[in-house]
């Protein structure tokens, strides 16, 4: 498939790169936060892959825009959809893929906002996190092709 040059590129290699990132630091069985860096990564690398796709087929449009029609800002930078927004606007994801995508989402926030039991999860998720990169690959390669 053919990219726009610039931003779709380097979002994706983004992307990529986040979930390599997220695959390495779950295959080193000794280090510690290892699920929970695993999730915030692939979540990361899922919304970057939205992201390259969206800008890809309509450009630079992937941004909140606020009731006065104007780009809702954070920090200075226009705020871009997150990943649950992006999920449906995309409208097109199997069932079981959205779910698991769901499922991580919410898991994400209790990782970020409060404390999570580390039995509490680790033996729990293993075939979750199996499918959170098998779909990822997946639609890696149905929106950009198997060179990525």
């Amino acid at each position: 498939m053919s990219l726009r040059k610039g931003k779709t590129k380097t979002t994706l290699e983004a992307s990529t790169n986040s979930a390599l990132l997220a695959v390495e630091i779950y295959n080193k069985p000794r280090t510690t936060f290892r699920s929970e860096a695993y999730i915030s990564l692939m979540i990361i690398a899922w919304t970057r892959l939205f992201h390259a796709h969206f800008n890809n087929i309509i450009g630079n449009k992937y941004y909140y825009k606020g009731k006065n029609g104007r780009y809702i800002l954070v920090d200075g930078d226009r705020k871009a959809w997150n990943l649950s927004t992006c999920i449906k606007k995309y409208g097109r994801l199997k069932q079981s893929v959205s779910s698991n995508l769901e499922f991580f989402i919410k898991l994400r926030n209790k990782i970020e906002h409060r404390h999570i039991d580390k039995r509490e999860i680790d033996t729990l998720i293993f075939g979750e996190c199996q499918s959170l990169l098998y779909n990822y690959e997946n639609l890696l390669i149905e929106l950009f092709g198997s060179q990525y």
